[in-house]
């Protein structure tokens, strides 16, 4: 989802283990800068838009299934979508 990957949720020290770059070879402003808002194996063209899918039958099972109690534990204190009026 488009929308939280803009913001970096690594220790620099992390995402340079992740990549295998030694943190010598590249700053991280640079790095960082280098990969945003380039096209991902991923990328289908345009932002994903949730509200697509996302209902008031998968909110329940959402919330029936202690997703808004894990959300809160990986440190997201909203929902992740409203659903579609």
């Amino acid at each position: 989802m488009g929308c939280v990957a803009t913001q970096l949720h690594l220790s620099p020290d992390a995402l340079y283990a992740y990549l295998e770059i030694s943190e010598r070879s590249m700053p991280l402003d640079e790095l960082v800068a280098g990969a945003m808002g380039r096209p991902t194996k991923t990328w289908s063209g345009r932002r994903t838009e949730c509200k697509i899918y996302w209902n008031d039958e998968f909110e329940a099972r959402f919330r029936e299934f202690g997703g808004v109690e894990l959300n809160k534990r990986l440190g997201y204190d909203r929902a992740p979508v409203q659903a579609a009026a």
